[in-house]
């Protein structure tokens, strides 16, 4: 597996009282890559690309396997997942 860059960035003053944070996670790595997610009880919205397509092949959830789009929002969760990267 290769290198994993994780970033996390303060709101800018005018967004803090709606935004946490921003997340930013670059994988550089040729084997596909699956990471469990705690749910945290907040809502949030993702953009992640591949060469211009999603770069998660699904998440998995109890109730079964979900495809998402390069760009989405995501609802307040109670269970675990886990997100499947692509090759």
């Amino acid at each position: 597996m290769g290198p994993i860059k994780f970033n996390i960035l303060p709101a800018p003053e005018i967004l803090k009282n709606d935004v946490e944070c921003f997340r930013m996670i670059e994988y550089i790595g040729e084997q596909g890559l699956s990471i469990k997610v705690s749910p945290n009880g907040l809502p949030g919205i993702v953009f992640q690309h591949k060469n211009g397509r999603s770069a998660i092949e699904n998440i998995l959830i109890d109730s079964g396997s979900i495809t998402v789009p390069t760009l989405f929002l995501y609802r307040p969760s109670t269970e675990p997942s886990v997100m499947n990267y692509e090759k």
